[in-house]
């Protein structure tokens, strides 16, 4: 095999070692938490991914040239034996870099927490100015600080024999053996150590015993009723529910309500689920459920004629899904419609360049129209309530403000279906 073969393998596998030992780099920032402070952590992975390089050239030329001196020496024997040599390198360079790497403790692959219980001295109390920057609790090894921080749960603290205890929770963000957990209590600083593996068995998750705390160098040990006490357990922390999980359990709980649902059940209960919020069929089926209600017009009445705005909307747009829908509750959406009306005649004596909320104004009717107007066309094609009229002057008052393309939607719909159940063009 030629000298030129040679120097084209040493190029392959110190490309091969850039971008492997530059990926291992970039793996032990995170593992051995390298601080990307003044782009410490760039620097170390470029110079890891040029010692790769370097490094794989000379594999790969030693390498080539012994491949050279044997026995039916070829180019492809060469770079399968160098990049075969370079790959698994890097596998047990990474295996070495993890298995010493300090990694947050997990179980099935999820983190795990540190709850435990400070119990302190008769005769020690919280005084009313703690602050957190006073009152809290790290865990740090022999090789890092500060590992993970949190402030003690002063509010949950409690007495047991005349004994404060007060209750903390860190996350492990560390798998190394014997824990070191400082308790802060303002100047008074507590040392315990927690000792379990980074895999931790089932016995962690229950309480463990009270542990002494430490005391002052060239002190006599305090009697056990004067040391600070801690105990722990471990808990794993669940990954919080996806949105499409919770809103697959939220579904399966609406049917599972629905179904058990009659047309005596709690008013409430059952218009709820005419919201736009629940699927069209769901929507349908209260819709049913209400018509069949022997107070249906006096519940939705005072629905409609709520002081509540929101309360007024959702139950315009419930009107549309009643089934039978009685037409005494044109009464009550009619008096709606008049408040319609009156909204449009002060937004359109309103001055824009004066009144501040003139915009806001505009959009407060949009969505008031909007729900009034699928209560009164669901009363017009299926009740047989005549709402041209009303329908009609809000039409004509929404015409008057150009300026406004709020209004101008308003009057789209409003011409829209004035034309279609009057049968003929509005004139304008």
């Amino acid at each position: 095999m030629s000298w030129l073969g040679t120097i084209g393998i040493g190029l392959i596998t110190a490309i091969i070692g850039i971008f492997g030992v530059g990926s291992l780099g970039a793996l032990c920032v995170d593992w051995y938490r390298i601080t990307g402070r003044e782009a410490g952590s760039a620097y170390f992975v470029i110079f890891l991914g040029l010692l790769g390089g370097l490094a794989g050239l000379a594999l790969g030329i030693v390498g080539a040239r012994v491949v050279a001196a044997g026995a039916e020496p070829s180019f492809l024997k060469a770079l399968g034996l160098v990049t075969g040599s370079s790959v698994g390198l890097l596998l047990v360079a990474t295996f070495i870099c993890w298995l010493a790497a300090d990694l947050d403790t997990t179980l099935d692959g999820k983190p795990v927490h540190l709850h435990a219980e400070l119990r302190c001295p008769p005769g020690v109390v919280i005084p009313d100015d703690a602050t957190d920057a006073d009152w809290y609790a790290h865990i740090d090894t022999r090789t890092r600080r500060f590992t993970s921080r949190a402030v003690l749960r002063l509010d949950d603290a409690r007495k047991e024999d005349g004994r404060l205890i007060i209750p903390m929770t860190l996350p492990l963000l560390t798998s190394v053996r014997e824990k070191l957990l400082y308790v802060r209590l303002a100047e008074n600083v507590q040392l315990f150590t927690p000792v379990f593996s980074s895999k931790p068995g089932k016995r962690f998750f229950s309480w463990s015993e009270w542990q002494d705390g430490g005391w002052e160098p060239g002190k006599p040990r305090p009697e056990p009723a004067q040391r600070f006490n801690l105990r722990f357990r471990l808990e794993v922390e669940e990954p919080p529910e996806s949105f499409a999980e919770a809103e697959a359990k939220k579904l399966a709980a609406d049917t599972i309500t629905l179904a058990g649902l009659t047309s005596d059940s709690p008013f409430e209960d059952i218009l709820k689920f005419t919201h736009y919020t629940h699927a069209e069929d769901r929507r349908r089926a209260a819709g049913v459920l209400l018509g069949q209600r022997p107070r249906l017009v006096t519940e939705m009445s005072a629905e409609i004629l709520s002081s509540d705005r929101e309360t007024v909307e959702r139950a315009l747009r419930a009107v549309a899904y009643i089934k039978p829908l009685p037409p005494e509750l044109a009464a009550p959406v009619s008096r709606v419609g008049e408040q319609v009306i009156a909204e449009i005649e002060k937004f359109n004596a309103a001055d824009p360049a004066a009144d501040q909320s003139y915009y806001k104004g505009a959009d407060v009717i949009s969505s008031l129209f909007s729900a009034w107007h699928d209560a009164t066309r669901a009363l017009h094609e299926v009740a047989g309530v005549d709402e041209v009229p009303q329908l009609k002057k809000v039409l004509d008052l929404s015409l008057k403000r150009e300026d406004s393309h709020v209004m101008k939607d308003v009057a789209r719909i409003a011409d829209f279906y004035v034309t279609k159940w009057s049968g003929q063009p509005v004139a304008k």
